[in-house]
């Protein structure tokens, strides 16, 4: 059980995620009080990955780019997806 709310950033870097780290999002996930953002970087991370682990909706809570030198591309739908309330 989490002792205050905050947001949890999940970082892809061209791999899949592992078992291990697609249950600790549904524990996250399971605290309404924790919103779940995944960030995938470059093309080896898939969709479906990406959207298992983010909370709803996935359309605000799912962020793509290419790779790091487009994170500025993102900075502001990564702060509005990482600090709005649930």
């Amino acid at each position: 059980m989490l002792l205050f709310s905050f947001p949890c950033l999940i970082v892809f870097l061209h791999v899949s995620f592992n078992c291990k780290m697609k249950m600790r999002a549904d524990e996250l996930k399971s605290d309404k009080r924790t919103k779940v953002v995944a960030l995938g970087i470059g093309s080896g991370v898939s969709d479906v990955e990406l959207n298992d682990i983010a909370s709803a909706p996935l359309t605000s809570n799912v962020i793509r780019v290419q790779d790091f030198s487009r994170l500025t591309d993102v900075e502001e739908q990564l702060r509005v997806a990482s600090c709005t309330g649930l």
